[in-house]
């Protein structure tokens, strides 16, 4: 709760400071957000990362193909 605390302050600090010089409030928040973060003064420590989930394949014949013809087009064919 203390993080989210200095996290909510610092940038409403940071965005009335932007502000003031007539600058975007959301420049304000990244700067903010830079300062008290894990780079900047560590006010705030850093979080555990969530460890990335792993591609299933699907089953069946289709598991042995190589991965252009597993893929599915985005684009579709133009109208003849």
């Amino acid at each position: 709760m203390r993080d989210l605390t200095v996290l909510i302050s610092s940038s409403v600090a940071g965005g009335m400071l932007l502000e003031a010089v007539k600058q975007p409030v959301i420049n304000g928040y990244f700067i903010a957000g830079s300062v008290v973060g894990p780079g900047g003064l560590k006010l705030i420590k850093a979080r555990r990362r969530a460890r990335p989930r792993r591609a299933s394949l699907p089953s069946g014949p289709l598991r042995s193909a190589p991965a252009e013809l597993r893929s599915v087009p985005l684009v579709s064919p133009a109208p003849a």
